[in-house]
């Protein structure tokens, strides 16, 4: 349909879900190739019922969303543990979200809660000093995301996989996610669609 809306449901409950997508024809349903879908659990079933044919495609805005959140989550730990240092975690967040990749290693300027000019590397250097669950859950959280972003399946199966152990618990119960879902988090590096 080239990005045209064909149909919208009523309601997101898997009973009425599944009376409407039983409403079309087997064959209907059989032609179905792919299906793009967030990463409620819940839906893989429903696919798997109504659309056996079909690949399922984690959306890459979720995968992303995810890991994001448990990086984040892990700083608002660490701020609690590190009382000293938390207008400094709550403050330059979003560097620690930044792709490091993207952060500014030239341009040394006056960053509130430090004494000196810095560059944002630097200021972020400066906070994964602070824990090294953080540190360690950071550069997973990079490396995952550097190795997503340019659809290297291997690298990325591999850091499903072998998990540094130093990572926070909320990172962990990231991976156990991705772990149940890999097929379809690999998909999303294979196809080129999403709910975007």
């Amino acid at each position: 349909s080239k990005g045209r809306i064909i149909d919208i449901v009523q309601n997101r409950l898997l009973s009425h879900l599944k009376s409407y997508f039983f409403s079309y024809t087997k064959g209907a349903r059989d032609n179905v190739r792919t299906i793009c879908i967030d990463m409620y659990s819940p839906y893989i079933e429903l696919i798997r019922s109504c659309f056996p044919n079909a690949e399922i495609i984690t959306d890459r805005f979720h995968v992303i969303q995810l890991i994001s959140r448990s990086l984040n989550r892990t700083r608002i730990k660490v701020m609690k543990e590190h009382p000293k240092m938390q207008n400094k975690l709550k403050k330059y967040w979003k560097l620690i979200l930044k792709s490091n990749d993207d952060l500014d290693t030239e341009n040394h300027r006056r960053f509130k809660c430090f004494n000196y000019h810095m560059t944002e590397a630097q200021v972020v250097s400066e906070l994964l000093r602070i824990d090294s669950e953080l540190e360690s859950t950071y550069w997973y959280y990079q490396e995952f995301l550097r190795n997503f972003r340019k659809r290297n399946i291997e690298r990325c199966k591999e850091l499903i996989h072998n998990p540094n152990k130093d990572l926070s618990e909320t990172m962990l119960t990231t991976i156990k996610t991705f772990k149940e879902q890999e097929k379809y988090i690999v998909n999303s590096m294979r196809y080129s669609y999403s709910n975007g």
